[in-house]
């Protein structure tokens, strides 16, 4: 039950934290352009019963989906990037050693990855442990220091980690700046 309770009060508290972005962002942006327009910081107030508000509400909230969309969205598309390359490295690591191919080739396309500086690859952090990490471990399985199911497990945990990660990307709280800043 408390699981229940807890699930309830974190999707009311990321609802409140969404609606009260949308409407910040409207009464900012609607107070500014009334200062600019008629030099009166709530002129837009006498304006609310007007069709035209809707319209200015409208067009802002398309403008805040449109921003939303350009930094987050693209943002997160680059990282998903990153991580299918990644992913695709992992499963091909597996597709070697489960055909006997020569584990070098996984040594070199690691180094090749970990060496790319002129920005074609946009890599993080993390990107590079879990790069380095698969490299490591293809090195280990080489020299016979693990076993070969010990390593399949590894690498596919890797890959189950990848998976969440590109996952979390698509969730709906990246549909907002205040959700992903606080996230």
């Amino acid at each position: 039950m408390d699981r229940n309770k807890n699930y309830s009060r974190q999707l009311k508290v990321q609802k409140f934290v969404y609606l009260f972005e949308i409407i910040s962002i409207v009464i900012i942006t609607l107070t500014i352009y009334s200062y600019l327009e008629k030099g009166s910081l709530f002129h837009w107030v006498k304006e609310i019963t007007k069709f035209e508000f809707l319209d200015k509400v409208t067009i802002i909230f398309a403008l805040h989906q449109l921003l939303l969309f350009s930094f987050n969205r693209l943002k997160l598309s680059a990282r998903d990037d990153a991580l299918l390359m990644v992913k695709s490295l992992a499963l091909s690591s597996l597709n070697k050693v489960k055909h006997n191919i020569d584990l070098e080739q996984i040594i070199q396309k690691c180094n090749q990855l970990l060496s790319t500086e002129d920005g074609t690859l946009m890599f993080n952090e993390n990107d590079v442990i879990m790069i380095n990490h698969l490299k490591g471990l293809t090195e280990k399985l080489m020299s016979k220091e693990i076993k070969q199911d010990r390593y399949e497990y590894l690498v596919e945990s890797l890959i189950i980690d990848v998976d969440h990660y590109v996952q979390t990307n698509n969730l709906a709280w990246t549909n907002s700046f205040l959700l992903n800043l606080f996230k």
